[in-house]
Order: structure tokens, then C-alpha cells, then sequence
């Protein structure tokens, strides 16, 4: 059995994860407007709730957003976080709980829900070492379609960084730089715009991540590249949203 630590986040990454979940929940849950209105429609037909879960939910405003689209449609929100948040007092129509992506088969029964939301959880699944970190998001995302319904969906959210020729090794260098846990180097990152200096992050190719989620069984039905073209030039970074479906299981 394999064992992964949990992921903590630190002051500086909170702070930004809450910010920036506040401002941009709408939007974000508008990006599957598409697969929400079809699961809205599966509702209504089969006279049932839907079953979401929101993994690395955080404060839960993404929930809620989840929830004021589907308005006029029976639904049962779960947001999953490692950090129990004071914002989760308002939200009464989301079930909150305390808890790692890592024990999502030990929380849920399996073919429990029709819908998964992984948004910028998988880059930060930082493990010991650059390999147990990739094995561990694998377990994660084959955690996922375990507990997902046959046919049931996955959304992930997530960053590349894509230099042509040396994306693998760009991918690794980012999670050794990342990582370093000297005071002065974190700082030195830190003041850069890392806000998981010294906690490390997991970024990988597009290509990657797709790659990844294919292995634990899903297929790619959508796949949009969401960063602006000038970030993509410059930066070479990507923001990205796939929506992959689980098949039947044998």
C-alpha cells in the first residue's frame, strides 16, 4: 500500500488562494457551463440530484458558484480541503470536510458522484521526491475515478510550462527549485512571485497531464488552453482546463 503525506499550504499560499478563489469563482465555474447544463439536464430527466465533489475546495466560494448555477436543479456539494476554513459557516448548502486528496477512497464509496472538480490541485500533491510526487498524483487521479459513477466526469484545472525540447526537465527543475527549504533561497524565490517557495509545486507539459489522466483510465473530451497569448509567448506558461470522462470499469 502506498503511502503519501498530506499536502499543507503555507501563509503566503493561503492568503493568494483565498484571494484569488473570491474573485474568480463565477468565471471559473462558467468554463463548464456546457457539462454543467448537461448534467443539469441527466437531473431532471433521471429525477435525481447530482453528486459533486470539489477537491482542494478551500474557502468554498467555488462551491457555492457551483451552486447558484444549478439553481433550478436538484444537486449535493461536497468540498474537500486539508485546512477547515471560517467561510464554510456560510455556505449551508455545501458539505464541508477536512481532509486530504489522498483518503478520497477512504471518505467516499465508490461510483459515489457524476462530477469531480480538481481545480490547481494536482501541481501542488508535493511528495519527498520528484518520482513518489508523479506516482502520487496518479493515485490521486485514479482515486478520483474510483469514486466517480461509470461515464461520470472529471474537470481539472491546472498550469504548464512548455520550452520546447526541455519540457520534462523543466517540469523537474521547477519542483527541485521549488522545494529548497534554505531560508535565503525561499526568499529569494519568494520575492520573484513564488508564493510555494520552499512547499514546492509539480507543474507538468500539457501533454503530461493528459498523459496522466489517460493512464488512470479517462478519456479527453475537452481541452482549452485559457492563457493569454502574450503569457504563453513570454512565460511559456499555460493555464488550462480538461474535462475527461471515466469509462466503464472491467
Amino acid at each position: 500500500m502506498h503511502e503519501y503525506s498530506k499536502v499543507d499550504i503555507n501563509n503566503s499560499q493561503k492568503e493568494v488562494f483565498l484571494e484569488y478563489e473570491i474573485n474568480t469563482a463565477k468565471e471559473r465555474v462558467g468554463r463548464y457551463k456546457d457539462v454543467l447544463d448537461a448534467y443539469a439536464k441527466i437531473s431532471n430527466e433521471e429525477k435525481r440530484p447530482i453528486k459533486i465533489l470539489d477537491i482542494g475546495g478551500g474557502g468554498g466560494h467555488f462551491s457555492a458558484a457551483l451552486s447558484q448555477h444549478l439553481v433550478e436543479v436538484e444537486y449535493e456539494i461536497f468540498s474537500i480541503d486539508t485546512i477547515e476554513h471560517e467561510s464554510w459557516s456560510k455556505f449551508s448548502e455545501i458539505s464541508f470536510i477536512k481532509g486530504s486528496a489522498f483518503e478520497l477512497n477512504a471518505l467516499f464509496d465508490k461510483n459515489s458522484f457524476d462530477l469531480v472538480f480538481a481545480n490547481y490541485v494536482f501541481h501542488h500533491l508535493i511528495q519527498d521526491s520528484y518520482r513518489k510526487t508523479i506516482n502520487g498524483i496518479s493515485f490521486v487521479m485514479d482515486s478520483i475515478k474510483s469514486i466517480l459513477n461509470d461515464g461520470g466526469t472529471v474537470c481539472v484545472s491546472e498550469i504548464s510550462y512548455n520550452i520546447p525540447k526541455i519540457e520534462n526537465l523543466s517540469s523537474f527543475l521547477i519542483y527541485r527549485a521549488s522545494i529548497i527549504k534554505t531560508p535565503f533561497l525561499a526568499m529569494i524565490f519568494k520575492k520573484f512571485g513564488s508564493k510555494s517557495a520552499g512547499v514546492g509545486v509539480c507543474f507538468q507539459p500539457i501533454k503530461k497531464w493528459k498523459y496522466l489522466l489517460c493512464k488512470s483510465g479517462f478519456r479527453i473530451s475537452q481541452s482549452h488552453d485559457i492563457s493569454s497569448r502574450i503569457v504563453r509567448i513570454i512565460l511559456r506558461e499555460h493555464v488550462f482546463n480538461i474535462v475527461a470522462t471515466k469509462g466503464q470499469d472491467k
